[in-house]
């Protein structure tokens, strides 16, 4: 009888002592990336301790069960710290986007606003042109009915100016 109580009372402690493991090993694990153990095989090796250290199937199932709720809170919090990650970066590059589109709307309105000046040049520039030609037959005809250039200039007619 006294190993028996030995026992139930060892048992009862390794209960204990297995929810006081369970709940240090995941307090100590919580400087470890998400609160959590890094990988499987430190979680396969916790379970297997647990399991060990069960005292009876019913201490086993009770060690089960918080394990695997231990596993699932983990599971979800590495997905909702992952999934808050890539919202960050996902609005991050987004900001990045409207800023990088600001810039280029500035960029194209400036090249409109250039474009314009130019077609206004080109058009002054044809204009002048025209002008230019205009003169030049004006002058070729009066060449070619004896006048000269420096004769009207000299003479300062301004008939030629007209």
């Amino acid at each position: 009888m006294v190993i028996a109580n030995s026992n139930a009372v060892q048992g009862h402690d390794n209960t204990q002592t297995s929810e006081q493991k369970v709940k240090a090993t995941h307090n100590d694990n919580s400087h470890v990336k998400f609160g959590v153990p890094e990988n499987g095989s430190s979680w396969v090796d916790i379970f297997i301790q647990e399991m060990m250290n069960s005292s009876a199937l019913h201490d086993a199932r009770v060690r089960a069960m918080r394990m695997l709720e231990a596993f699932e809170r983990s599971v979800i919090g590495n997905y909702r710290q992952s999934e808050e990650h890539e919202i960050a970066s996902l609005k991050e590059q987004w900001q990045i986007l409207l800023r990088d589109n600001q810039i280029l709307k500035r960029a194209v309105a400036i090249q409109h606003e250039r474009n314009l000046e130019q077609e206004d040049k080109v058009k002054e520039v044809q204009q002048l042109k025209h002008v230019i030609g205009q003169y030049q037959e004006q002058v070729r005809t009066l060449e070619s009915h004896g006048y000269s250039v420096e004769a009207m200039l000299d003479a300062g007619s301004p008939a030629f100016f007209n």
